[in-house]
């Protein structure tokens, strides 16, 4: 990875470097296609779509920092696996070629910088924004 997609990812993982920056290599083209692919099988459909998932576990706090210019909440794994089923958690795992576990992890550290990035005016983009976002962070990191 070349310097300037390796501090853009730093960026995305709020500063987070070494096992991070790896799980979130393999992770971050699984979570944009899940974002890109409305209505598909896999897909979240949307940005609205992820913060929904953190919103109906009871994490609306969280998710609303990521979106608004203030400072981003964490999450963890555990959070992750409130949001997400594990079937969800296992076809993410398997689409990066990780285990469940280091998913969990992985998008704990991934979402909040990347749901941030995806948001620099502090609320979610139409789609056809988002989808310019999601394009250009993907060609940042080969995709």
């Amino acid at each position: 990875m070349d310097n300037l997609a390796g501090g853009a990812l730093g960026q995305l993982l709020g500063g987070k470097s070494g096992g991070s920056s790896s799980m979130a290599t393999k992770l971050l083209p699984v979570v944009l296609g899940m974002l890109a692919s409305k209505g598909a099988s896999g897909g979240l459909g949307s940005l609205g779509g992820l913060l929904g998932k953190f919103q109906s576990a009871g994490l609306s706090s969280q998710a609303d920092s990521w979106v608004g210019q203030g400072e981003n909440q964490s999450l963890d794994a555990g959070h992750v696996r409130q949001a997400f089923s594990d079937d969800e958690l296992d076809d993410i795992a398997n689409q990066a070629g990780v285990s469940r576990d280091e998913a969990a992890g992985g998008l704990a550290d991934l979402i909040p910088g990347l749901v941030d990035g995806l948001t620099p005016e502090g609320s979610v983009p139409d789609d056809n924004s988002l989808q310019g976002r999601i394009t250009d962070i993907g060609k940042m990191f080969g995709g």
